[in-house]
């Protein structure tokens, strides 16, 4: 009996080694705010509450500073943020509209200033986080500034300067990767090249190709960003460029858009 039942368990193992796994590649969607809560003398501050709050929905997030003054926000939703910071025995700063871009970690430092003290304007210093590898922000600004005919986000990535045609950096068009909202959409993209040899006009391989459709409506765009190998580890599943695109979100405030085509 005792030995039929390790014969049963040697055979439940192996079969457990069988089953295939499969590897989460971790896709952008959000971005990320931190910074470091100072005194007047550059000491740094514990346990400083720090809030900020999306300007476009009025969202609230909370978090206190660590031992050495450190804060972090992540997971943030591309937009404008205001940050707030108070401690006890020191003047509650606020500070301008801050951006966080998508995939990107903006980084903010707070001085606050004793409360008997009477100052008008907090000291804020800002740093871009520096990885290896080429990347690129489309941001909701700039959506507004492009130039485009057909409306497609082809015409978006040709804003880097290691873009041809559908093609980064020398890598052939097939091996990059999109995704919509952290959604990979790869193989039927907007990236392969159309059978009318007139490339990046239309998403070939997707519903509707023929009549030149596109994955995803332009003005559903949000912001987009685009990098190239190499780049951060937690990024994967390309060899060409990584495009990740966030569409937009509701508000408080009301907006539209209005486009049309003409042809003389």
């Amino acid at each position: 009996d005792s030995f039929c039942f390790m014969k049963n368990c040697t055979l439940f193992f192996f079969l457990l080694l069988l089953i295939p796994f499969s590897t989460i590649i971790a896709q952008e969607t959000t971005g990320g705010l931190i910074g470091v809560v100072y005194d007047e003398d550059k000491v740094p501050l514990s346990y400083a509450t720090v809030t900020i709050k999306d300007n476009s929905t009025n969202e609230v997030y909370n978090t206190y500073s660590q031992d050495n003054g450190s804060y972090k926000f992540y997971n943030l939703t591309p937009s404008t943020y205001v940050i707030e910071v108070s401690y006890v025995g020191y003047q509650t700063r606020q500070t301008a509209p801050m951006t966080v871009k998508l995939g990107q970690e903006s980084s903010y430092d707070v001085v606050l200033y004793p409360e008997s003290y009477s100052l008008k304007e907090i000291e804020i210093t800002g740093t871009r986080e520096v990885k290896d590898g080429s990347g690129y922000v489309v941001s909701s600004d700039l959506l507004d500034d492009v130039p485009v005919i057909y409306r497609s986000i082809q015409e978006l990535s040709r804003i880097n300067p290691e873009n041809n045609l559908n093609s980064f950096g020398g890598a052939s068009h097939r091996f990059n990767n999109l995704n919509i909202d952290g959604v990979a959409t790869n193989d039927i993209i907007g990236f392969q090249e159309p059978a009318s040899g007139a490339a990046g006009s239309q998403a070939n391989g997707t519903p509707g190709s023929l009549s030149k459709s596109q994955p995803i409506g332009f003005a559903a765009i949000k912001e987009l960003s685009i990098k190239l190998t190499p780049f951060d580890v937690s990024i994967g599943n390309f060899n060409g460029a990584n495009i990740d695109i966030v569409t937009k979100n509701g508000t408080n405030n009301f907006e539209h858009s209005v486009f049309g085509y003409g042809n003389n």
